[in-house]
């Protein structure tokens, strides 16, 4: 299946550049069990850029939980994008990808102990904290936090 969608997707794309046509026409070739993703690289490229200009000294941060995607991420990365993680799963995925963990902040209103400590073990020391009671977790498991 994936072989056929890739073809078709090559295919598709050649002839058009405009996204719903391009939309429609996948669409139309496969089956409706099957999913696809589009990504419009240019797209990302022009937001990334448009906030820099407009919020110069505002970080960007992506959540990933919005989308994981590995191409997605792997553009970001590579804009300089910082990223919003909520689990450990997620601070592992965008480390893999080679990002600093200073590029990250792990953000989640109920972070488990387990994925405290991995973000410490990692030095994803950017959190945030939703009370008191947080603060105090999160400086036993991961002391170097920053808020």
């Amino acid at each position: 299946m994936k072989r056929n969608l890739n073809q078709s997707l090559k295919r598709n794309l050649e002839p058009d550049r405009d996204i719903l046509n391009v939309t429609r026409r996948i669409a139309e070739n496969i089956s409706p069990d099957e999913t696809f993703y589009i990504l419009n690289v240019e797209d990302v490229l022009l937001k990334v850029n448009n906030w820099r200009r407009k919020l110069p000294r505002v970080t960007p941060y992506y959540a990933v939980k919005s989308n994981a995607h590995p191409t997605l991420l792997r553009i970001l990365s590579a804009l300089g994008v910082c990223f919003d993680c909520a689990s450990k799963a997620e601070i592992k995925t965008v480390l893999s990808l080679g990002v600093h963990p200073s590029r990250i902040i792990f953000a989640n209103p109920t972070k488990l102990p387990s994925h405290l400590e991995y973000a410490a073990e990692q030095n994803v020391n950017t959190t945030t904290a939703d009370g008191e009671v947080e603060l105090y977790r999160i400086k036993q498991l991961h002391p170097t936090a920053k808020y």
